[in-house]
């Protein structure tokens, strides 16, 4: 849409205590709805009533008191039951809106031209806070959030209840850090900050010799920091890539110093410690999403990556070469959709036809270590 010129406006719904209010009596009516009913609607009955609350400060308890809504918090049932009770705000949201609730997090994303004023958006959060309040569920508009993306964007102002939702430079999507531009640095800053602050904590705390159990450490408690979603959220920026990279390269010169081993050059030293650099490793969780998408193990839409149906034959490395875009912007290049479609055309027919993905993943590797 960004590279066609449109615009696109997205709001975060904040709620209010969301699984403190919800109304018991309708969700147990919901469920039954559902087709949920005698001893698995009895137990289910007695596991959200009867319930009492009570608060201790030092030796001290306060009366009891009846929880007369919500759902136990800190359970594997209350955020399922929480999910089931929301079921129903999605045909609320006009189609040309598009919905997405993760928990208690409520995403409305609307696409349109410059010269268009998003009436249907505003439209919807109307219609969500309208519905949340029959379900005994209230919006903080002060605590939600507007974030407008796309060259001459009007910057509209949403409201409800005739508060205006604020707007921001940047938001917190799941766990990503996406600015105006989407190019991620301030996620990669954060990411890097974050992973090297557990490094330096791994350093201090193990005092082993062993590299082992070093790198062990690093592979478990910091690189799972570093490689957070990056199909999504990959830095294409040379400075954004050596900040991640940093890292490791930090990390790795400290467990050489500590096991006295003589290696000065990083790339050295990642070959004797047996560690991959972190972009050859975010190439690799791409193009297995590509796989994944490609062969139906992902719920991601396969239409974001359609096949070439008439592939130049001197060019083709595959039978499963993907069609290539002439994107505008440099955002739309950079997009985990595109971005991988040429290194994916040019993979051996033996690797992308794996039977299975861990034969793609261990085909896949092998490949790029002979490279």
């Amino acid at each position: 849409a960004l590279d066609d010129g449109l615009c696109i406006d997205i709001i975060y719904l904040d709620l209010s205590k969301a699984f403190d209010s919800i109304c018991i009596r309708k969700l147990l009516l919901k469920l039954e709805s559902l087709g949920i009913s005698g001893k698995l609607l009895k137990w289910l009955q007695g596991y959200l009533t009867r319930r009492t609350q009570t608060v201790k400060i030092g030796d001290d308890f306060s009366a009891e008191s009846h929880v007369e809504s919500g759902v136990p918090q800190g359970t594997k049932l209350g955020p399922l039951l929480f999910v089931l009770y929301m079921e129903d705000i999605i045909p609320v949201v006009a189609l040309s809106v598009l919905l997405r609730i993760y928990a208690d997090d409520i995403k409305l994303l609307y696409v349109f031209p410059k010269s268009q004023i998003p009436i249907e958006l505003q439209t919807a959060v109307r219609d969500c806070a309208s519905w949340l309040a029959d379900m005994n569920l209230s919006l903080q508009p002060e605590k939600s959030q507007v974030f407008h993306l796309g060259h001459d964007n009007p910057c509209y102002q949403y409201t409800v209840s005739d508060k205006r939702i604020p707007p921001v430079e940047f938001v917190s999507d799941l766990g990503v850090l996406f600015d105006k531009q989407l190019k991620f640095s301030r996620n990669s800053a954060r990411l890097a900050n974050k992973a090297s602050s557990v490094a330096n904590m791994i350093l201090r705390v193990f005092c082993s010799c062993n590299s082992k159990v070093l790198i062990r450490a690093f592979k478990t408690y910091v690189r799972p920091i570093l490689e957070y979603a990056c199909e999504v959220s990959s830095p294409y920026l040379v400075r954004d890539i050596e900040m991640l990279e940093r890292v490791q390269r930090n990390y790795t010169r400290r467990v050489a110093s500590r096991i006295r081993l003589d290696y000065e050059d990083y790339e050295d030293r990642l070959r004797q410690l047996d560690l991959p650099p972190l972009g050859d490793r975010r190439d690799n969780a791409c193009l297995t999403m590509y796989y994944k998408i490609l062969n139906g193990l992902s719920h991601s839409c396969h239409d974001i990556l359609p096949l070439d149906q008439n592939p130049r034959e001197l060019r083709r490395r595959n039978n499963r070469n993907l069609v290539t875009e002439n994107c505008r912007l440099e955002a739309r290049k950079q997009f985990f959709s595109c971005r991988y479609r040429t290194t994916w055309n040019a993979l051996p027919e033996n690797v992308v036809n794996a039977p299975t993905l861990p034969c793609f993943k261990s085909r896949l590797c092998n490949l790029r270590s002979l490279q």
